[in-house]
């Protein structure tokens, strides 16, 4: 979907419906009226912002009593938003905190705690701003959350008094959220960005063994002519398939930073084209990550051992180092080799090791 992802999250009542209004800068017939997207209630709206596409998902209000509930959908929200197309992200989370009853709720820091371990960096929003006229609760909220990204907001403009005493409290606020937006992205991509990250490596380690060890066995299968008497694997033979095991892994490894070096390029320019607004005196930013952040998002377990092995010299280091006890006994009995099962055995293991995988117990 094209556009910034923008989520707001808050209890009922907190006023969430009035600050989409207040960014959109129309009425929005909010309750009810939005695609669900997912079961409880997560609403898209899609429309813009000085000028740039945004789509703003609007959270069922959390309840007292419900918090698991809202957390199971909010997870089952997630799952399609982890995927390596950036513009599947939630790029921002709004939290709005209600300065009516200048109360935070336990269920509220739960589900903000919830918020920051998805590395989303949550901008919170204290709706309703006008009623903290000693900003008590503006306080008590950075306190509470150790964070200067608060951001005090009044949506609704308010007439008070009669006559010659009405008054009118206008709305405010709103740039000051845009703004926020703005700065917070870079770092919110940042954030999120090591997750998925993560994830997506620890996907590819998992179907590391399955997706070659197949491979490795179609490299064996192609030197049974030089098989010995015994039908095992020549030891001769053994240091050119460990070669190209490695190379075959090499290959692999290269394709799962080629894939994440490529979403870099994309964020950089989603960010550049998609996410930056123009507004008043809001200057326009470019995304930027220096050659030290990229390079530490681009760290990837080191590649497989054998590759140090293989540049030892004499085929009994090779041996011993690499398989181990089996390995010291083929370099005293060199002439009787090694089966093929042996072998896929010692070339999984030593996958496995390479991406810190544990397998399982029969």
């Amino acid at each position: 979907m094209e556009g910034y992802n923008l989520a707001i999250i808050g209890k009922s009542g907190v006023g969430k419906s009035s600050l989409l209004n207040y960014l959109f800068n129309k009425e929005l017939a909010v309750t009810g009226s939005g695609k669900p997207v997912t079961k409880q209630g997560f609403h898209i709206f899609s429309d813009s912002i000085a000028g740039k596409k945004v789509n703003i998902y609007d959270s069922w209000g959390m309840e007292p009593g419900k918090t698991d509930i809202w957390l199971k959908d909010f997870n089952d929200f997630l799952k399609d938003k982890k995927s390596l197309n950036i513009k599947e992200w939630i790029h921002t989370v709004v939290f709005c905190l209600s300065a009516e009853g200048k109360r935070i709720e336990d269920f509220e820091k739960k589900i903000f705690a919830q918020i920051k371990a998805e590395h989303l960096n949550p901008i919170i929003v204290i709706t309703k701003a006008d009623l903290d006229k000693d900003n008590s609760f503006y306080e008590a909220v950075k306190r509470e959350f150790m964070t200067d990204q608060i951001i005090e907001i009044c949506s609704v403009k308010k007439q008070f008094g009669l006559g010659f005493n009405k008054k009118v409290s206008e709305r405010y606020g709103n740039d000051n959220l845009i703004k926020a937006i703005i700065d917070n992205g870079s770092k919110s991509f940042k954030n999120r960005f090591i997750l998925i990250k993560n994830q997506f490596v620890k996907q590819r380690a998992n179907e590391g063994v399955s997706i070659m060890m197949p491979k490795v066995e179609i490299i064996i299968d192609a030197n049974k002519e030089s098989s010995n008497l015994l039908g095992n694997i020549k030891d001769s033979t053994v240091k050119s398939i460990l070669e190209k095991t490695h190379k075959l892994v090499q290959s692999y490894d290269k394709e799962t930073a080629t894939r994440i070096e490529k979403l870099l390029q994309e964020a950089n320019l989603f960010y550049s084209n998609h996410f930056l607004f123009v507004m008043g005196d809001i200057s326009q930013k470019r995304f930027k990550m220096d050659n030290e952040d990229k390079s530490s998002f681009l760290l990837l377990p080191p590649l497989l051992s054998m590759g140090g092995v293989l540049g030892s010299i004499g085929i009994i280091t090779l041996f011993s180092a690499l398989l181990g006890p089996l390995g010291l006994l083929i370099s005293i009995f060199i002439n009787k080799g090694i089966s093929k099962e042996n072998l896929l055995d010692k070339i999984e293991i030593s996958i496995n090791e390479h991406y810190n995988i544990i397998p399982k117990s029969v």
